[in-house]
């Protein structure tokens, strides 16, 4: 795997496709929030700093080329919701706060307190209108995927993230969950979407995310998914991977560091380290009747708002 060092304007002008995730609008802000008991013992500047993600990722969806699926519009959504929850849960707390300054020994402390309050309430609505503005937004930037072979994709990286666990649940990490949920399959259905783009468009597509987790996902699957023990069914996934790597972009400050997955064996047999033979083996029969399903299966992509993509069997 290699690594360039790039700005957001030279990957929006160098690739047809550049998909995201939720992390690159909602960061790790959520669980921060959820932590705090009082309006005002919220940090101003996490609050502004969130907005300013925001106003970022809102600017990025204006690119034609910059699309995502609906699972992470789903989860914007859920984002926003977050929001409010918290924003009436704070307001029932302080209320019943606020009771123990009505002296006029703890006015001045009061004054300054309530004002730091309504200060960081007023950005907190500030935040919520953005998020649901940005959900409008992603909503026009719908990848819609209509491939046979689409669902096939996410059905491996699936059957190997099971057997394997190759990624965590971030959005709980994150806090754009409020529980634990290992059945959430987002990032399985952006790694295939990213499959997609790269196999059907003949071109380079990438991901900007700030989960750490799509790397071994990307990684593990794009070695074992070359294998030639899927021959003749991967033929073509070998052929467009080996010269379209996968790419995953994580933005820090004003750059971008671009992970290309381009250190694939392509003449390596199918082996998953630290798993029993027999439990590899069985994966790779299930895989191999996955390859051949994919390989009889045809394609079509199309964006929601009005641009389109289509290809011949």
């Amino acid at each position: 795997m290699s690594r360039v060092i790039t700005n957001l304007e030279e990957i929006l002008e160098n690739f047809q496709c550049v998909l995201f995730d939720t992390s690159i609008g909602a960061s790790n802000f959520m669980r921060y929030l959820q932590s705090k008991s009082s309006f005002s013992s919220i940090d101003k500047e996490r609050i502004l700093e969130e907005i300013r993600v925001l106003e970022d990722t809102r600017k990025l969806t204006s690119a034609r080329n910059v699309l995502t699926i609906e699972e992470v519009v789903n989860e914007f959504c859920k984002f926003v919701e977050l929001i409010g929850r918290n924003i009436a849960f704070l307001s029932n707390s302080e209320r019943t706060d606020f009771k123990g300054f009505r002296d006029l020994y703890f006015q001045r402390r009061f004054d300054k307190i309530y004002s730091k309050s309504i200060e960081n309430k007023r950005l907190l609505y500030q935040l919520q209108i953005d998020a649901y503005d940005l959900y409008k937004k992603c909503k026009r930037r719908i990848l819609k995927i209509e491939d046979d072979r689409y669902p096939i994709l996410i059905e491996m990286i699936q059957l190997l993230d099971k057997s394997i666990e190759l990624k965590r649940d971030t959005n709980y990490r994150e806090g754009t969950r409020e529980s634990p949920n290992t059945s959430s399959d987002t990032d399985e259905k952006l790694l295939a979407a990213l499959y997609s783009q790269i196999i059907n468009n003949e071109d380079d597509a990438i991901l900007l995310t700030r989960d750490t987790d799509f790397y071994r996902l990307t990684g593990v699957c794009s070695r074992l998914f070359v294998s030639p023990d899927f021959l003749p069914y991967n033929e073509q996934f070998r052929e467009r991977i080996k010269k379209f790597p996968p790419l995953i972009a994580t933005p820090k400050e004003k750059e971008y560091g671009v992970e290309i997955f381009d250190d694939l064996y392509f003449d390596d047999y199918f082996l998953i380290k630290n798993i029993s033979y027999r439990m590899s083996e069985s994966i790779k029969c299930k895989l191999t009747d996955l390859w051949r399903k994919f390989s009889e299966s045809s394609y079509e992509i199309s964006v929601s708002d009005n641009l389109s993509l289509s290809h011949p069997n």
